[in-house]
């Protein structure tokens, strides 16, 4: 019983440690102030509903956007609310979105950003 009395308060801490260690944080992303950030929402362009799965991409150019070549962000895909975010974009330029759905893709360009939130909408078919 004495061995079990000595053995309880590590019992206790290995439980703790093993308790915290299984929260869920999340993790940090740090923005720039002086940045542009763009909230797109893809939705069917006849039905109205928010796509899901959407590949998305921001270009410099038409040209760019239209062959799928240098997208400035890399891929998002949308989430179940047809949302997709990118942060981080120096400001004073202007983009072109590119919204690539299996049989069909959307070009849409947005004004010059100016620093701060900004949010664009994409029918597609």
């Amino acid at each position: 019983m004495k061995s079990l009395v000595k053995k309880l308060p590590l019992f206790l801490l290995v439980v703790a440690g093993l308790s915290l260690s299984s929260c869920y944080t999340e993790e940090f992303i740090y923005v720039d102030p002086a940045s542009a950030e763009l909230e797109i929402q893809v939705f069917g362009a006849i039905s109205g509903v928010p796509r899901e799965g959407i590949r998305v991409s921001l270009h410099e150019s038409e040209y760019d956007a239209e062959h799928n070549i240098n997208p400035i962000a890399g891929y998002a895909w949308t989430d179940y609310d047809g949302f997709v975010y990118f942060y981080g974009l120096p400001p004073g330029q202007e983009y072109y979105i590119r919204a690539k759905a299996l049989l069909a893709k959307t070009i849409r360009s947005t004004p010059p950003l100016y620093v701060g939130y900004h949010f664009q909408t994409i029918p597609i078919l």
